[in-house]
C-alpha cells in the first residue's frame, strides 16, 4: 500500500477510535494523533487529523526518532517499545533497554486541541544511561508532512536557526510549524528516494547540514539533529519536538523548557 493510501486508511481508523488499527490513538477534542501499525520501522507511519476545516484531512504521514551511539557506522530507528499506554490525550511509551545498547527510553506524546480547528502534538523523549561509563549519543527526529492533505504543494522556510521550520500551502491558508527544541541542525528533502527518512535508514553515517530551505513547492520531509551529548552513568537527557497544524508551535510551557 502506498504512503497516500495508507494515510487515508489509518486516518479513517483514527476517527473510529480503534487502537486495533494501529499502535494507538490519542485525542483532544477533534484533534486526533495516531501512531499507526507500522510506526516502529524506517518509515514511522503516523496520522494527525481534526486540526483543519475538513476534520478527516491527514496532515502527517510519518514522524519518528533515530539514534546513533559514538562508534556506530549508521543511525538506528527506535524499535517497538516494551510498554505502550494510550490514555486520553497522552501516550507513554517505554523501552527497558533500547536494542540492548545500554540505555532506556521514555517517550511521552501529548496532543492539544487549540480550537479553530487547529492543534499540536508535543513529544518529549527522555534517555537514561544504564551503563557505568558516559554514553555519547546523537538523536534525530524526522517528519513527513502533507499539509492540507496534499503531497506536492508544501513550501517551507526557517523561522529560527536551526530548530524551527514553518510550512505553508500556497493553495490555502493552512500552516504547519515544526520545532526541535535545542536541536543543533536540520535537514529538508523532497519526499521519495533520498528523503530524510531514507537518509537516516540508508546504512551509513549521516549528519544534518542545515540544507534544503527554503523549500518547495513539493512533498516535504524534514528532520532535526541533536549533536553528540555524553550522558553520564545513571544520567538522563531529554529531547523535545512540537508539530503544530494551523497553530503556532510555541505553547506556553515551551518557554520554560530546556534540554539538560
Amino acid at each position: 500500500m502506498g504512503r497516500w493510501a495508507r494515510a487515508a486508511v489509518w486516518g479513517w481508523a483514527g476517527l473510529a477510535g480503534g487502537p486495533a488499527w494501529g499502535q494507538g490513538v490519542i485525542s483532544s477534542g477533534p484533534a486526533i494523533y495516531t501512531l499507526e501499525a507500522l510506526h516502529f520501522d524506517p518509515t514511522p507511519a503516523a496520522s494527525f487529523i481534526g486540526v483543519s476545516a475538513n476534520l478527516t484531512t491527514d496532515h502527517v504521514s510519518e514522524a519518528g526518532w533515530w539514534y546513533r551511539i559514538a562508534g556506530d557506522g549508521a543511525e538506528s530507528f527506535f524499535p517497538l517499545p516494551d510498554v505502550q499506554a494510550y490514555t486520553g490525550a497522552t501516550a507513554t511509551l517505554t523501552w527497558n533497554d533500547v536494542d540492548s545498547r545500554g540505555f532506556s527510553a521514555r517517550k511521552v506524546l501529548t496532543v492539544v486541541d487549540v480550537g479553530g480547528p487547529s492543534g499540536y502534538v508535543d513529544t518529549v523523549l527522555t534517555l537514561t544511561n544504564q551503563t557505568g561509563a558516559p554514553l555519547a549519543i546523537d538523536v534525530f527526529h524526522m517528519l513527513d508532512v502533507q499539509l492540507a492533505g496534499t503531497l506536492t504543494n508544501d513550501l517551507a522556510t526557517l523561522v529560527t536557526p536551526n530548530a524551527h521550520i514553518r510550512v505553508t500551502d500556497p493553495s490555502n491558508t493552512q500552516t504547519c510549524e515544526y520545532r526541535g527544541i535545542g536541536a543543533g541542525a536540520f535537514l529538508v528533502r523532497a519526499g521519495g528516494l533520498g528523503d530524510v527518512g531514507s537518509e537516516l535508514s540508508d546504512g551509513d553515517l549521516d549528519d544534518f547540514n542545515n540544507s534544503g530551505l527554503p523549500f518547495g513547492p513539493g512533498d516535504l520531509t524534514a528532520g532535526f539533529q541533536w549533536s553528540t551529548v555524553a550522558i553520564p552513568p545513571g544520567g538522563e537527557q531529554a529531547y523535545r519536538v512540537v508539530v503544530a497544524i494551523n497553530a503556532p508551535a510555541v505553547p506556553v510551557e515551551l518557554t520554560g523548557f530546556a534540554v539538560e
